[in-house]
């Protein structure tokens, strides 16, 4: 197989490697965004049970307000007695009215309550608001009858008040003395409360009791009152969590069912939560839009780059086959040129090398006798330069040391001081080498050049040289000399002001900083841009700042590119020359050539 995909072509590779690789991606994308467009709509359904719940916490507690108002009232002794017998004279049951506000404390202390009374079995002289009689299509009603077979258990039921023909949610509850009924409490339930209960409710939503029996509904079509119609087993079964299938004339909705039953009273309670299906489906399919769109326009897009990509790379590759092709057929004009900074554009560039390599050999070889000859030649030159350099620097030597003596037999010490300076100046030049010399003589080397130009230019120069870095620490000859001289020849000569040099030698972490500063006449920032480039290209093509392109290039060979020179200057202000170096040395024995002959 893979000997197989090794015969495509790159382009058709890359193809490859995209289909087998973004296409198992891009349907798994589409699988979680199903799946996710599942769980937003599960989560919405959550969200209806989580309202379910709360709304069925709330009821209960109303209901057990409630219930516990009913259980007040049956333990009342002075309720009891009234309904039992006492009382026979209208005066005797209008100071029990008069004197028993019991009603009317509870309709005040409570919302949930709207109206309470009792209907009394045995006849009275005297009834009001809150004792009625109780007349036979009472006795008759199912109600009534239910309230009576509970046996002073409460139940809520739901029935048109006879006072104002409205339908109510009543809690009822028979009143006993010694296993006889002597009277049926009625409490009508506030239904201002339950619309207060259900005032920041979004979805439609109805509270049933008994066999689907409303008693609160904000649908049209389901008015207090009326039945929902539905199996038995379904509404009557306590505690139950589930999406029913009753319809409730909204369209397509998910109907959210959830009963319990309180505890105290003979009632199973539905709570149905009907949300309208295009809610959820407007969310679920803006988030499958959404992501929909975020994979397909992934997908389009990435595929449009492995085009645009893969066009691009398989045309460089092609250029470089050509280039190639063309060299190993003897063409080295390299005209094609690829643009870039990869592997590709690398490999261009050895090619370039390797050819410019190919055309030196075959010069070389074509002038190879040519260069014999010329070798000969040059090595005769170079066998007398080399005898004439020998002869030349004791000569000059020997002249002046004898200029010396003269001048100090005859008196002129500080002359004779002059030339001694200037054979050390003249020996160290001619007799440096590429090892390393101690910083010590170093310096030395600098402070008799600087008193050749202190004589030459008298009081317009002053230095001074700050070395806080042992003596014998080891650097390369002739770094700090040449910054300096290029200080006199740039800087001090030329300004009109008395010249000052600064030198100091101070160690930081891991590095040596040697600084010279002058007061000279400074740089314009183009021109020290100039300088500062020729440092970095190692320019000295014009002739011009080669000792400090010299310097710098002498550093960074020996030590690395973070060491070497760093120029500041302020025109008219004078220029700061600084050089880094590593701190670690070796230390050089006593019998150091350089310590023998600075002594």
């Amino acid at each position: 197989m893979f000997k197989f995909i090794h015969n495509f072509k790159i382009r058709s590779k890359m193809m490859f490697i995209y289909i087998v690789v973004i296409v198992p991606i891009f349907l798994a994308g589409i699988f979680n965004i199903l799946n996710m467009v599942k769980i937003l709509e599960e989560s919405i359904i959550n969200t209806s049970f989580n309202n379910a719940d709360r709304l069925k916490t709330r009821l209960s507690d109303m209901i057990a307000t409630v219930d516990g108002i009913a259980q007040q009232i049956y333990v009342n002794e002075d309720i009891c007695e009234f309904l039992s017998g006492g009382y026979y004279t209208p005066q005797e049951c209008k100071d029990f009215y008069s004197s028993n506000s019991f009603f009317g404390s509870y309709i005040n202390a409570y919302n949930q309550v709207k109206k309470m009374r009792i209907y009394v079995e045995r006849p009275l002289p005297l009834y009001n608001d809150e004792f009625y009689r109780t007349t036979i299509s009472i006795r008759e009603s199912k109600w009534y009858n239910e309230a009576i077979n509970n046996k002073g258990v409460s139940k809520v039921t739901v029935f048109q008040d006879k006072t104002d023909s409205n339908v109510y949610l009543h809690l009822i509850k028979a009143i006993f003395s010694e296993d006889k009924c002597v009277g049926v409490l009625d409490i009508i339930i506030n239904p201002d409360w339950i619309d207060n209960l259900m005032a920041n409710e979004t979805d439609d939503v109805v509270f049933s009791t008994e066999r689907g029996k409303v008693f609160y509904s904000n649908i049209e079509n389901f008015k207090i009152g009326s039945v929902i119609g539905a199996p038995d087993h379904d509404l009557l079964e306590p505690n139950l969590r589930t999406l029913t299938d009753i319809a409730f004339d909204r369209g397509d909705t998910y109907n959210v069912l959830e009963t319990f039953e309180y505890e105290n009273t003979n009632n199973i309670f539905q709570i149905f939560l009907i949300t309208p299906a295009n809610t959820i489906n407007a969310q679920t399919s803006a988030a499958y839009n959404l992501y929909m769109w975020y994979m397909m326009s992934c997908f389009f897009l990435s595929f449009l780059i492995i085009i645009l990509f893969t066009s691009m790379f398989s045309n460089r590759i092609d250029q470089l086959k050509h280039q190639m092709h063309s060299v190993a057929t003897g063409d080295f004009s390299m005209s094609c040129e690829i643009e870039g900074n990869d592997e590709i554009t690398e490999l261009n560039e050895d090619l370039r090398r390797m050819v410019n390599s190919m055309q030196i050999l075959i010069k070389e070889a074509y002038n190879a006798k040519l260069q014999a000859e010329q070798l000969k030649l040059s090595q005769s030159e170079a066998e007398f330069k080399a005898l004439a350099s020998q002869i030349n620097p004791h000569f000059l030597y020997n002249s002046l040391e004898t200029i010396r003596m003269k001048a100090f037999c005859s008196g002129d010490k500080e002359t004779a001081v002059l030339v001694k300076k200037l054979g050390k100046i003249l020996r160290r030049c001619l007799e440096v080498k590429d090892t390393n010399v101690t910083l010590g003589s170093e310096l030395e080397f600098t402070e008799n050049y600087l008193e050749l130009q202190k004589a030459r230019f008298g009081d317009r120069i002053t230095y001074n040289i700050i070395c806080e870095v042992e003596k014998d620490y080891l650097i390369l000859p002739l770094i700090i000399q040449p910054i300096v001289e290029n200080a006199f020849v740039h800087g001090v000569e030329s300004s009109t002001v008395d010249g000052k040099i600064d030198i100091k030698i101070t160690r930081k972490g891991s590095d040596v900083i040697i600084t010279v500063i002058d007061n000279g006449c400074g740089m314009t920032p183009e021109r020290l841009a100039e300088i500062e480039q020729k440092l970095i290209d190692n320019d000295t093509s014009s002739g011009k700042s080669i000792g400090l392109t010299n310097v710098n290039s002498r550093i960074k060979m020996a030590h690395g590119s973070e060491y070497g020179l760093h120029i500041s200057s302020v025109e008219g202000k004078g220029t700061k020359v600084t050089v880094t170096l590593p701190a670690y040395s070796e230390r050089k024995t006593s019998t150091d050539k350089e310590d023998t002959l600075n002594a």
